[in-house]
C-alpha cells in the first residue's frame, strides 16, 4: 500500500449540486484534489468537506496504487520477453492450459503428453527450429 503524504496533495473547496435547496448553494462540501508529484486529480462530493477530503485521499491513494502495479506488471512482462530473446526461457509448462510453449519455434503441446513421455513431441519441436531460426535471421536488418 502507497503511503500518501497529504502535504503533497492541494485541496480547492467546491461547491456541491443536485438536490438540497439553499443549503447546497451556500456551502462548500465538494473538494477538488491536486497530487502534486504525480499530477492525479480526485474530484469528490459528499455532505461534509471534511468527509470529502478524507475520500480524496483514499481515491488517490487507490490511483497510486493502480499505477505501481502497472508499472510493475510492465517490467515483469519486459523482464519475460528479454529472458525469451536472450534465450534463457526456451520452454514454458502452463498447467492451467494444459500446454507446453516453445519459445524458439513458437510451436505448442499438450502439457499431459509430454510429461507421460511423448517426447515425439518436444522432438518435432526442436527439428522446426532449425528452419524457423533460418527464416528469423532473414528477416532480421544486417
Amino acid at each position: 500500500m502507497t503511503l500518501v503524504n497529504v502535504k503533497d496533495i492541494k485541496f480547492t473547496p467546491i461547491g456541491s449540486t443536485g438536490p438540497g435547496g439553499q443549503n447546497v448553494n451556500k456551502t462548500s462540501t465538494g473538494v477538488r484534489a491536486v497530487h502534486e508529484p504525480s499530477g492525479i486529480v480526485v474530484v469528490i462530493r459528499t455532505r461534509s468537506l471534511v468527509g470529502s477530503k478524507r475520500k480524496a485521499v483514499e481515491e488517490i491513494r487507490n490511483r497510486l496504487n493502480l499505477e505501481k502495479k502497472a508499472a510493475g506488471d510492465r517490467f515483469r512482462k519486459a523482464r519475460w520477453k528479454q529472458a525469451i530473446s536472450d534465450r534463457k526461457i526456451v520452454r514454458s509448462y502452463n498447467y492451467a492450459r494444459n500446454e507446453v510453449k516453445d519459445h524458439r519455434t513458437g510451436a505448442r503441446a499438450n502439457l499431459k503428453d509430454v510429461l507421460n513421455g511423448d517426447i515425439g513431441l518436444l522432438q518435432t519441436m526442436m527439428y522446426f527450429e532449425v528452419p524457423r531460426r533460418a527464416e528469423l535471421e532473414k528477416e532480421m536488418p544486417a
